[in-house]
């Protein structure tokens, strides 16, 4: 009995699920850096200022590491598929060149025996 082959869906599953990711992401990016403000002002006049402030700066700057690896994918992504949207292209071009110089080699030699 003749399984049907199939193939593994695994790697398409993880592409998508680091889209869905990198999609919402900023969402979250913003509302850590939203809420530590918003808990620093509550927190304000009960715990000492110092470390206070030490913790929102220090959520602050995860956020905005975070925020780097967001506009990082996303020109990652935008250079991959610019790249897939022109190979294509480029394989066409690499292919008709190498016909041409194929042509342009056969006819420059038609009058000349090879070399022995």
């Amino acid at each position: 009995m003749d399984r049907p082959s199939h193939t593994d869906p695994a790697p398409d599953l993880h592409t998508l699920q680091v889209q869905v990711l990198y999609r919402n992401m900023p969402t979250g990016v913003l509302a850590s850096a939203i809420n530590a403000a918003v808990l620093a002002a509550v927190e304000w006049s009960v715990v000492p200022h110092t470390p206070l402030l030490l913790w929102v700066i220090g959520l602050w700057m995860v956020a905005a590491a975070r925020a780097i690896l967001i506009l990082g994918y996303r020109r990652s992504a935008a250079d991959f598929l610019e790249q897939r949207r022109l190979a294509p292209l480029d394989a066409g071009d690499h292919q008709h060149g190498g016909i041409r110089m194929g042509q342009q080699r056969v006819f420059s030699d038609a009058g000349h025996s090879p070399p022995l």
